[in-house]
């Protein structure tokens, strides 16, 4: 068997329709990954392609020919389309593509399709047609019309727009991701010099278009891409589509307080930031923008929590200065810290409050007092407190449990906290004992007070479950006119030995501290 260029292009046809196909598959295989599904159906229709233009040869007859000449077209037009499509999503322009703007891409293909069918009428695609025997193969020699190179144009336009994304892609990227991009790139410009060749009739004698075989050629550029370089498995990622998928708002303030960039997140949550379209000035998004810029220093991040929308945010500004004409940018990332913020008061509640009682702990009441202290001394008045201490209060939990006596102690919390002023310090200073501080009351006013307290809890009946319990309580107070040198812990002492008097004198009552002894 003679090889000619006819021969030629059915063996090849075959070689490169198999590795298309294997390219296809592996693609499909990642469909997960941006851009596989496209890339695989960019060589199924290469397939295609092959196939309907090495049965142009095949067939026979010249009605054969000439259908399968046509239906060739439907590939060649969608093709580059596909093409386009992969390198958008390769590079990180996913939001470019939309249902309308993908449509409109097909748009001149349809046309093209329309006069491909109807070329017997006009002659726009084909001038003239002759089918020369090669052999038992039947070549279609055609003369190309006015709208075949209008076509032409615009398959070279989306080649050529996928070029041009590639090498700016790869300008801007790391070593790694060049490598992939320059694969992509030999991926491109095969196809594209092959056609150039067979339109302008580059090497003498060759008329056969072989343009199908380096679309598929291409397919093993991006092969080597896939199995070398890792084309699937790590893909670029553009700076658009990590800033666009922030959960956190970004802003970008120029040195007139404009918003000249800002992502999707910012877009959702401050309904005027319209980014580079149309600038808004930072005020209008974050009112206190002035204020918080007055302490604002460059290189050292600012970070201001703020209400908006019944949440919390915090945002954090960074202040760079541009040293070639002196201008001053920002950098405002914002973030929902209304969770946090309930976590932080949460845990602030915990660090503070008893978690059986519901008020104060030990701890956090001397830091009030600790604070309260020199304030009293400065205005030279007395304080008092107060020592209280539940009477047998574990013969209440052996005879009714644990349970029933740590309702006993919810009960007296809440009966406490209602007996005192908003002034006072109202602490569980452990176990069954609470504290209670009065500022700027006397040693006589305190002991009514604690009296008053005493007689009321005597009287009252606690109703829990199927019990009927009745307490008393022993108190001891205590009293001082503070000085600089004064100490929480000695009142608190002072205040311990009265309630310890009270006890060992019967209990159910109370007493108070003089400098000589309890009485």
């Amino acid at each position: 068997m003679i090889i000619n260029q006819y021969t030629l292009f059915l063996i090849l046809a075959v070689l490169t329709a198999a590795l298309s196909l294997g390219v296809a598959i592996y693609a499909f295989r990642h469909s997960h990954v941006p851009g596989a599904n496209f890339i695989g159906v960019y060589h199924i229709l290469v397939i295609g392609w092959l196939f309907f233009n090495s049965m142009e040869l095949i067939d026979p007859t010249e009605t054969g020919t000439l259908i399968y000449a046509k239906i060739a077209y439907f590939f060649i037009m969608t093709i580059p389309v596909f093409w386009l499509l992969f390198v958008l999503i390769y590079t990180g322009k996913r939001a470019w593509i939309t249902p309308v703007k993908t449509a409109l891409l097909f748009v001149p293909g349809i046309l093209t399709l329309l006069m491909v069918w109807t070329n017997e009428v006009h002659g726009l695609i084909w001038k003239s047609i002759s089918f020369m025997p090669i052999g038992n193969l039947l070549y279609m020699r055609v003369e190309h019309g006015t709208f075949f190179y209008v076509q032409m144009v615009y398959q070279y336009l989306l080649i050529v727009a996928g070029i041009s994304f590639l090498v700016y892609h790869s300008s801007k990227i790391k070593t790694v991701y060049r490598n992939q991009t320059l694969a992509l790139l030999i991926a491109a410009v095969i196809p594209f010099l092959f056609n150039v060749v067979y339109i302008f009739h580059l090497i003498p004698g060759l008329v056969k278009d072989f343009s199908p075989i380096s679309f598929s050629i291409s397919g093993f550029a991006i092969t080597f891409g896939i199995f070398y370089y890792s084309l699937f498995d790590v893909v670029p990622i553009s700076r658009e589509v990590i800033v666009d998928y922030m959960q956190d708002a970004m802003l970008v303030v120029d040195h007139r307080d404009r918003i000249v960039d800002c992502n999707a997140s910012a877009r959702r949550l401050f309904n005027s930031c319209e980014g580079p379209i149309v600038p808004d000035q930072i005020e209008n998004v974050l009112p206190e923008w002035q204020t918080w810029m007055k302490n604002a220093k460059i290189g050292e991040p600012s970070v201001i929590q703020f209400p908006h929308l019944d949440r919390q945010y915090e945002a954090k500004i960074t202040l760079f200065s541009d040293f070639k004409d002196g201008m001053m940018a920002k950098l405002v990332l914002v973030q929902d810290v209304t969770e946090r913020v309930k976590l932080m008061d949460q845990l602030n509640t915990y660090a503070i409050t008893d978690p059986l009682v519901n008020i104060y702990n030990r701890r956090h009441f001397l830091e009030l007092a600790e604070e309260l202290l020199p304030k009293i001394a400065a205005q030279r008045e007395q304080v008092s407190v107060l020592m209280i201490d539940l009477d047998h209060f574990k013969k209440i939990n052996d005879t009714y449990g644990h349970n029933v006596g740590d309702q006993v102690l919810q009960m007296f919390g809440n009966d406490c906290r209602m007996f005192i002023r908003g002034q006072d310090i109202l602490a569980r200073f452990g176990g069954e004992e609470f504290v209670i501080m009065l500022p700027k009351v006397g040693l006589m006013q305190a002991y009514q007070i604690a009296e008053r307290l005493r007689a009321e809890i005597e009287e009252k009946i606690l109703y829990i479950a199927e019990y009927s319990i009745q307490i008393t309580i022993s108190i001891g107070v205590a009293c001082i006119i503070p000085d600089a040198n004064s100490q929480v812990t000695d009142l608190i002492d002072r205040a311990d030995k009265a309630v310890y008097q009270a006890k060992q004198n019967g209990r159910n009552r109370v007493t108070l501290f003089y400098e000589s002894e309890p009485i």
